[in-house]
């Protein structure tokens, strides 16, 4: 899990190419856990209200933005989207329909975007070359 982390924060400002489900969606779940340890920390340290996020809330959102919003190009080029069609993520009840879809689906064999990355061993080479 934590492999695939760097992995995807390594490759920040990488929006061409494909990532598999399993970066994705590792890539959410320590996203999930560092906002939660964020609030914590801001709980304990006194620096958020009750209605506004924390000073280490805000620092995390901020570090995990882009590397967020690459993995999700990355991995709707997987399924053969384009990244245009993450703006559909802005509309509300369709965006979790959509990301159930789109999001836990298997990746397309080779399409525009490049060779799978499931069947070419691709993420454990970009795990190797970073290393």
């Amino acid at each position: 899990m934590i492999d695939y982390f760097i992995l995807t924060m390594k490759r920040t400002f990488d929006f061409k190419g494909r990532s598999r489900r399993s970066e994705y969606w590792y890539f959410m779940l320590a996203n999930v856990v560092l906002n939660i340890i964020a609030s914590a920390l801001d709980s304990t340290l006194f620096t958020d209200s009750q209605d506004d996020i924390g000073l280490a809330g805000v620092i995390v959102a901020l570090a995990l933005l882009i590397p967020g919003i690459s993995v999700l190009f990355r991995r709707l080029h997987d399924i053969g989207k384009t990244a245009w069609w993450s703006l559909i993520f802005l509309i509300p009840l369709v965006n979790l329909v959509m990301a159930l879809f789109w999001l836990t689906r298997d990746g397309e064999a080779d399409n525009k975007y490049g060779r799978n990355p499931k069947s070419t061993g691709a993420s454990e080479d970009l795990l190797a070359q970073f290393d």
